[in-house]
């Protein structure tokens, strides 16, 4: 198999590289390693918690698994206006923990090499 016939699988091991989802909080872009992200889905209803931290909207429930919502813009600092128009979540599982994040909007994902990481 050629190499350029390589680029199109997804990570084997040995390559040294790794992928990331590409995310807009705001105005900057941020990444998440996708080992991480189970799910990408649209804003779905969210039950507000009493006493719950402020960065945390309340919990929202997917495919059985209730899941607290982390409010990424408010955390983050950005402006009112990028905390209304937050619409995608970004369901995450670390440490055997599921946790949803909300995020302005995804674009997509990156292959990186561990060489070019800084």
């Amino acid at each position: 198999m050629s190499e350029n016939s390589k680029k199109g699988i997804l990570l084997e091991s040995g390559t040294n590289e790794f992928e990331i989802v590409e995310f807009t909080v705001g105005n900057v872009n941020y990444g998440i390693n996708v080992a991480k992200v189970r799910e990408v889905i649209n804003l779905v209803p969210v039950t507000q918690m009493p006493n719950s931290h402020h960065y945390v909207d309340g919990v929202f429930t997917l495919r059985g698994r209730v899941m607290p919502l982390v409010n990424l813009p408010r955390c983050l600092g950005a402006d009112t206006e990028h905390q209304e128009s937050a619409k995608n979540i970004i369901v995450s599982e670390l440490n055997n923990y599921f946790v949803g994040f909300l995020v302005n909007e995804v674009s997509r994902i990156h292959r990186v090499s561990w060489t070019t990481m800084e």
